[in-house]
This record gives structure tokens, sequence and C-alpha cells, in this order.
């Protein structure tokens, strides 16, 4: 999949994809809206996979589906199985709305959700020749990135942090299960106690994805203010460059 730049991801403004639509990164006062557990169902609905799916929603089909080879396996796609089903096709009408923040409606003879702007003209065609990666672009604007590339950091701790937002993110994909420390409730009261300007007011003007960022970013400092004061102490080599390199 491709990955957006960073650039796009990290602002508050909606960018166009051809085939899909607009995409931003919804802000925490539009999760507040919705209510965070419909949030949490719509990204957990995003990042599932095949047995998984299989799993919620018809537990006999999926041990059907484990004694299949791997090429036939191949057959069952997530967007197939999706719209043979009613109440799941009402589901991703639901997360395709929110996401693109247009109505969205499915289209049986086409066998494809199809997008509208305000004035119902059709804008975006989601069906199987791009679900897979309407789903990952979505994704992506909520700091999901289920191929990232391995993180690298000086520090101990540091590592661990990350390793454990990576491993989190892909226990979504594999059981639905979010950790705790890692939810969007718990990230907002510990970036404002220890950020120097964002507090517990005006985080809601953030973007989910700004929200990470910015985590990902305070964890970097730490790591880099813990490095530089071991320099200050016991010498060695240290990079003053280090605290303006990219993090993910």
């Amino acid at each position: 999949m491709d990955k957006i730049n960073h650039f796009y991801l990290a602002s508050p403004f909606k960018k166009y994809f051809d085939g899909i639509g607009y995409l931003h990164s919804p802000t925490l006062r539009e999760i507040f809206d919705i209510g965070i557990e419909v949030y949490d169902s719509f990204i957990n609905f995003l990042a599932i996979n095949v047995e998984r799916y299989l799993e919620l929603i018809d537990p006999e089909a999926k041990e059907e589906y484990l004694k299949l080879s791997e090429e036939d396996k191949k057959k069952f796609t997530l967007f197939n199985l999706i719209i043979m089903n009613n109440e799941m096709r009402d589901m991703y009408k639901d997360i395709f709305s929110f996401f693109l923040s247009a109505d969205v409606a499915f289209n049986r003879p086409r066998a494809a959700f199809l997008i509208y702007d305000d004035d119902e003209k059709i804008i975006g065609i989601i069906n199987s020749n791009n679900f897979e990666i309407a789903r990952d672009y979505i994704l992506q604007y909520n700091f999901l990135d289920l191929g990232e590339k391995e993180i690298k950091c000086k520090n101990k701790k540091a590592r661990e942090i990350l390793e454990k937002i990576k491993n989190a993110k892909l226990k979504i994909q594999k059981n639905g299960k979010r950790d705790k420390s890692l939810e969007i409730s718990n990230i907002i009261f510990k970036l404002s106690s220890r950020h120097n300007s964002i507090n517990s007011t005006n985080i809601w003007d953030m973007t989910v994805y700004q929200l990470y960022a910015e985590f990902y970013e305070q964890i970097h400092r730490y790591q880099n203010d813990i490095y530089a004061m071991n320099y200050a102490t016991y010498g060695g080599d240290f990079d003053i460059t280090e605290w303006y390199k990219p993090n993910k």
C-alpha cells in the first residue's frame, strides 16, 4: 500500500483521493460527537482481517475457512464478506460516511459504496478494486499503519515504549483489543499534563493523528533529554541533531 505523505496526515484539512473522496483525520470533538465507543468500533472493523471477521460474524464458517489451502483462502476477500452481510454492509456505510464526511449509499448492481458530495454528485466509488486502499488510507489518517517499519531508538526505555505502541496497533487487527494505556482518553490526560501548551481544554481541537503524533514526539523528546543528560554527566558521543530527526 502507498504511504500518504506525513504533511497531509498531520494537517486538519481534507484531501481528495481519486476514486475514494475527501479524507481527513477526525478531531477529538468529532469523535466525541459520535461517541468514543462508536469510533473504536469503526477502527476495529477497519483494521480487521478475514479470520477475525469470521470469528465475530460466523464462527462455524471460520473453522471451514481455516481448513482451506492458502490459495483458496485468497478467494475470500473481506470486501465480499462484508457486502453479503446486511448488518456489516450498513456498518461500513456508516464508517465511510464518518471518515469521508459525506453521504454514502451501497449500490447493489454495482456492488459498490457510492460517495456523494453536498450537491449529490458521486465523487468516489469504493468497490472490490479499491476497498483495501480505502481502508488503509483511513487507518493511516487515524495513526494506524499496520505495515510500519522497525522502530529505532538509542534509549532502551524509549524503545520499549514505542514497541509497546506498535504491538498494541497490531493487536487491533488480530483480536480487536486495545491497550488501555494507549486509549485516546488516557493519552489526552497524559499529554495534557506534560505538554507546555496543550491542555485538557484546547486538546479537543486536535485531530486524532495529531494527538498520537504529538504523543510520539513527547516520547522522542523524553528519550533525547535523557541521552543529553547522560552525555553531560558521563561524556561520550552526542548528536545535537537527534531531536529533530523523524521518529515515524
